[in-house]
């Protein structure tokens, strides 16, 4: 069943098809979050989707503050560090 699967053709995201099968689940995921509104999906990693974040909220040389309580926090000052971001943190143990 899965090598039937993988061997069908790739569905083009932009195409008719892909773009009715997006709305489809835009649709359905609504009710997961318990919202009426659009929900965003991404197709990456956690840590690619805390980028995609940041990379719309901040530019280089932004304060930005992080709360580190773990590995996520950490991540999350790396990530801003790395994009030029002038990074304080606040730590707490885990």
């Amino acid at each position: 069943m899965v090598r039937t699967a993988l061997a069908r053709p790739v569905v083009a995201h932009r195409g008719p098809y892909g773009r009715a099968q997006i709305a489809r689940i835009q649709e359905l995921i609504r009710p997961v979050f318990g919202t009426h509104n659009p929900v965003l999906t991404l197709a990456s990693s956690g840590t690619g989707a805390m980028e995609a974040g940041l990379l719309n909220v901040i530019a280089p040389g932004d304060r930005v503050l992080v709360v580190v309580q773990g590995q996520f926090g950490d991540r999350y000052a790396a990530i801003a560090a790395a994009l030029g971001a002038v990074v304080d943190k606040v730590e707490f143990p885990w």
